[in-house]
């Protein structure tokens, strides 16, 4: 339907125009399609499995051998990773430093971690021989006030039944007196001698250095996220984390909603509740 140029429509018939122009354009509704059953017959269905199962065969093969190949480097790079951290040892409190920049590392960290931490003088991170996808983190330090120990070591060795099936050894730490950490009894207020006590108490805390000292077995468990941060993460370029080069904001709202550090918080406030009642 056509409107010669310039011509003087009435509303009426502009009216009847719109009409006919949206039936033409009016869109007809899908119509839903049946879908038609499918199957493969016992013998097709078994000769794919049997496929895919060597399939399997070639899969384990090559990963044995991309795995073979991956420690072979790293033995490579292991000199120069001793090389750098020579360099790192000349800059004041490098590793205490860097570790706190990782936003997930600093939410389970303590005053007192902090103050441990600047007595460490190197970090080391190897592989563990044999192991798919194992490994463990040397932690040195110079004379601590904190402990009698030197090195610190905690290694984390996925197992081949699965990624998520792991056996952690913590490091053994010789806490110096008046450095271990508090006892739940000690933290608590008390009365009489018991205050006496509880006076000359440790009161330190630790959620990094309690990391550190733990050893676990876990099957279907979560991957130990505090190593793994330090392993695939911090350990690549310790210099840019040292630097603050790295936003990792994103990954600091993820660690609020895990509540590690929240729960030491909870627990700092009910000691000061109850001190205040004592009082």
């Amino acid at each position: 339907l056509r409107i010669k140029q310039n011509s003087i429509v009435n509303f009426e018939t502009f009216y009847l125009i719109i009409v006919r122009m949206s039936k033409k354009a009016k869109i007809e509704e899908p119509v839903e399609e049946v879908e038609e059953e499918v199957s493969v017959s016992e013998e097709i269905r078994a000769k794919i499995e049997s496929i895919r199962e060597e399939l399997d065969e070639v899969n384990k093969e090559a990963d044995a051998k991309i795995l073979e190949v991956a420690r072979s480097f790293e033995q490579k790079r292991l000199p120069l990773y001793k090389k750098r951290n020579e360099v790192f040892k000349s800059i004041e409190k490098f590793w205490q430093k860097t570790l706190k920049n990782h936003l997930l590392v600093r939410a389970n960290m303590t005053d007192d971690d902090d103050e441990a931490l600047g007595f460490c003088e190197e970090v080391l991170v190897e592989e563990i021989p044999g192991s798919k996808d194992g490994f463990m983190i040397t932690f040195r330090f110079k004379n601590s006030p904190f402990f009698s120990n030197t090195e610190l070591v905690k290694s984390i060795n996925y197992s081949a039944d699965g990624p998520t099936t792991y056996v952690i050894k913590g490091a053994d730490i010789k806490w110096k007196k008046g450095y271990e950490p508090a006892k739940e009894e000690e933290t608590k207020s008390t009365k009489g001698k018991k205050r006496a006590a509880a006076a000359e108490a440790s009161t330190r805390e630790y959620i990094f250095f309690d990391w550190l000292s733990t050893s676990e077995e876990e099957e279907d468990g979560e991957r130990d996220r505090l190593g793994e941060i330090i392993h695939e993460e911090i350990w690549e370029d310790p210099l840019q984390y040292y630097l603050g080069e790295v936003d990792n904001e994103d990954e600091d709202e993820e660690g609020e909603d895990e509540g590690e550090f929240e729960e030491g918080e909870e627990s700092g406030e009910g000691e000061e509740s109850e001190q205040g009642e004592d009082d």
